[in-house]
């Protein structure tokens, strides 16, 4: 098993706009998707409609994602930490965005995560081994998996400069 520089830790809740976006049937739609929903985010901030703290969080549901690396997800949720005056928003272009807490989790196994340093798809791959060491290590994983994106969506679009911390919540097993 190779090794990984894991955290185990809690993950604090979030106040956030929330909103799903639909499957995409490929790899390279996933990509146009990606490039929609982030022009009309960067362009709600720049124009005030969008009070956010800098980050963005993905979501995405499923076993069949966390088990291997074809990126095969049930369901995927974008999350946006926004500050506590932000209320619900309309962005006609991606649908409505509803304020949300997200919840806690007691424990979850965290791993950052750098496309600079390795290849993106590297990074991928990287992200299917934590539920693995999780597993391994006496954890039991839930049916999600999130994203904390320091550094990609809405601000950047080149996969090579993305920086995130995997989180996956666990229970003991």
């Amino acid at each position: 098993f190779p090794e990984l520089d894991v955290v185990v830790k809690p993950l604090e809740p979030i106040h956030c706009l929330s909103f799903f976006v639909p499957r995409p049937p490929t790899v390279e739609a996933g990509w146009q998707q990606m490039a929609k929903v982030a022009n009309a985010v960067r362009e709600a901030i720049a124009n005030g409609v969008l009070k956010t703290t800098g980050v963005s969080v993905d979501k995405f549901y499923g076993s069949a994602f966390l088990e291997s690396s074809n990126y095969a997800f049930d369901r995927h949720e974008i999350l946006l930490p926004v500050t506590e005056a932000q209320e619900d928003v309309e962005l006609g272009s991606i649908g409505r965005l509803t304020v949300k807490e997200e919840p806690p989790a007691e424990r979850a196994v965290t791993l950052m995560v750098s496309a600079k340093e390795t290849s993106y798809l590297d990074s991928v791959e990287k992200v299917t081994l934590v539920r693995r060491w999780a597993a391994e290590h006496g954890y039991r994983s839930v049916d999600y998996i999130r994203f904390y994106n320091f550094r990609g969506p809405p601000d950047t679009l080149n996969p090579d400069e993305f920086l995130y911390e995997a989180q996956l919540p666990v229970t003991p097993a």
